[in-house]
């Protein structure tokens, strides 16, 4: 009898201190996801904060530049210039990437002569391009957006041809 009234409060014990923790684990995860989501800097880390403190979403700068691609012919010269044509341009998308590289905050294709521009709000983003016909990922740059100005990006584009 001693035993099993020691073994139901010991198992009592037990699921009183599981629950606890899931519950403390599950709050610390739902703080930490807070503060990730919402790109507010952890308290413990004044210096320099992981994530930038967010400001105010009206504010907007504009990412602007130019994609060359070439070369287009396997021999161009001054005399006789082989422009991209505008599927070329077509098939290439400027994006850019919150800080964590997966979320795709804007996109676009460039104009006629190799231009594009963006509006997007104050905030450091990384930007890349993406062709249908790329065999490699090409690299991300890291752009940071201020208010009222004009950040240039530009990308040159190795078609291979030679």
């Amino acid at each position: 009898m001693k035993f099993k009234v020691l073994g139901t409060i010991l198992l009592v014990f037990l699921a009183a201190a599981v629950v606890s923790v899931i519950y403390y684990w599950r709050t610390d995860q739902q703080v930490a996801n807070y503060y990730l989501n919402n790109f507010i800097e952890f308290p413990i880390h004044k210096e320099k904060p992981i994530y930038p403190t967010p400001v105010d979403s009206e504010q907007t700068g504009t990412l602007s530049g130019h994609v060359e691609i070439g070369p287009n012919c396997p021999v161009e010269s001054l005399d006789f210039p082989c422009p991209p044509s505008q599927d070329q341009y077509d098939l290439t998308e400027i994006m850019v990437y919150k800080m964590d590289r997966t979320t795709i905050v804007e996109r676009t294709n460039p104009d006629h002569s190799g231009n594009y521009t963006l509006t997007l709000p104050v905030g450091s983003y990384y930007a890349t391009y993406h062709r249908l016909d790329n065999i490699f990922q090409p690299p991300m740059t890291k752009i940071t957006i201020t208010s009222d100005t004009t950040t240039t990006q530009n990308f040159s584009i190795d078609t291979g041809i030679r």
